[in-house]
């Protein structure tokens, strides 16, 4: 099952272990299942996690079942693995994904803003094997094996401290190239999913989604939960939009499975993680009307029948700079405002403001940072906040803003005063 001497299909040696998941991976799409392998992220969220499933081979998880049949072999390379040891097990568990197919990796860093501790991710497609790395790369697998097989070597070292060495595999516009890091995988943190399992799960959804909108559930890089309502159904797209060169525009912004790697059909952003779909509902005002949908972090899909349409003519990246507007233009007439907008939009009640320059910038701070973490989430709940506040905000619109001295009513309406 997991000898690694089988021809290459699909990046991915093709054997019954790679054989298996492709067609797991097929019925869980068709089924609107997600999944997750070694994922504690995820299965925070009560995803199925694949490695954990009874009965793999016999009565034995995948993640045992690997162990078992891999523990002789870093023994081989002077490794010992714990068999009772669950981050050792995971270690087996990813080298061996590594070592039979390419994978798509992402591993958390952080950065800061707005003061802020803010988690962003290095995405990349690696893999382990000399084959595969000859393949994408064209060179010989001798000269493959000289140039890298020191560099991924394992250690008991890198084991005891969870990482893991891998050759990155790139594509862009000067074509398929490798990186051997200089640093390796830290696994502790790293999503680990073979690019076979990602194209037959998009295999598997596509029928549904070309009939249906679905709604998908997903971590954003920050950690935060989205919703993403959308459908390939040209019909429907018609339905919430009236304008046909609209949605033909929005169709064909679509970047699903258009790119072929080696025989696998998958989104030309793979290496991101994410295909680019529609979102049924979004904003006319929108510059694409598509998404980035990552599908190595689903944590829910279902089949809706409707969706929410009272966003469609409001222009929700104006939303910010309206609010952050009718806020200033208040200073003058209405001050009295600027303490109660603050406390309702913060739900912070403790701070008493000396003055209105003081509310400002506190406003801008706040609106700056949610915007950056939260993105169309937070500019929705501004959008509501001033629609269900208008003794505060009756000269809001919602309609785009094209200079902020205009005296027309973009985004906010002419004020009197």
């Amino acid at each position: 099952m997991f000898n690694l001497l089988h021809d290459i299909k699909d990046l991915a040696i093709d054997n019954e272990f790679s054989k298996m998941l492709s067609h797991v991976a097929f019925s869980l799409g068709s089924n609107l299942i997600p999944f997750g392998i070694g994922d504690p992220e995820l299965k925070e969220y009560g995803v199925l996690q694949l490695d954990e499933l009874n009965d793999f081979t016999g009565s034995d998880t995948m993640g045992r079942a690997l162990v078992k049949h891999r523990k002789d072999a870093y023994k081989n390379w002077g490794i010992h693995i714990d068999e009772d040891n669950k981050d050792h097990e995971r270690f087996v568990l990813l080298d061996y994904m590594l070592s039979c197919a390419v994978c798509y990796v992402e591993v958390p860093k952080w950065s800061a803003a707005f003061g802020e501790r803010k988690r962003t991710y290095d995405k990349a497609f690696y893999t382990r094997n000399p084959r595969l790395i000859s393949l994408w790369s064209g060179d010989p697998i001798a000269e493959v094996e000289r140039k890298c097989s020191q560099k991924i070597a394992m250690s008991q070292g890198e084991l005891s401290l969870n990482k893991l060495r891998a050759i990155r595999l790139n594509d862009s516009s000067k074509g398929k190239t490798l990186t051997v890091p200089r640093s390796p995988i830290d696994l502790a943190g790293a999503r680990v999913v073979p690019l076979f399992m990602i194209a037959s799960y998009l295999r598997g959804i596509l029928p549904t989604m070309e009939e249906n909108i679905l709604c998908f559930k997903y971590l954003k890089d920050n950690g935060t939960l989205r919703e993403l309502n959308t459908t390939l159904s040209d019909s429907i797209m018609k339905d919430y939009y009236s304008d046909v060169m609209y949605v033909s525009n929005i169709m064909g912004y679509l970047d699903v499975n258009k790119t072929d790697y080696f025989g696998l059909k998958l989104s030309s952003k793979a290496s991101r993680g994410y295909i680019r779909v529609p979102e049924v509902g979004a904003s006319i005002y929108d510059a694409s009307g598509t998404r980035s949908l990552n599908l190595a972090r689903l944590v829910s899909v279902e089949k809706v029948a409707e969706v929410d349409r009272s966003y469609i003519n409001v222009d929700l990246d104006s939303a910010p700079e309206s609010f952050l507007l009718l806020c200033e233009q208040m200073v003058n007439p209405n001050p009295e405002y600027l303490q109660p907008i603050y406390n309702a939009i913060t739900g912070n009640t403790d701070i008493e403001f000396i003055s209105s320059a003081e509310i400002i910038t506190a406003l801008r701070t706040e609106v700056a940072t949610k915007t950056s973490y939260l993105s169309t989430t937070y500019k929705r709940s501004l959008h509501e906040f001033m629609v269900s506040h208008p003794e505060w905000f009756s000269h809001y619109t919602g309609k785009p803003i094209t200079s902020v001295a205009s005296s027309q009513s973009y985004g906010v309406g002419v004020m009197d005063f």
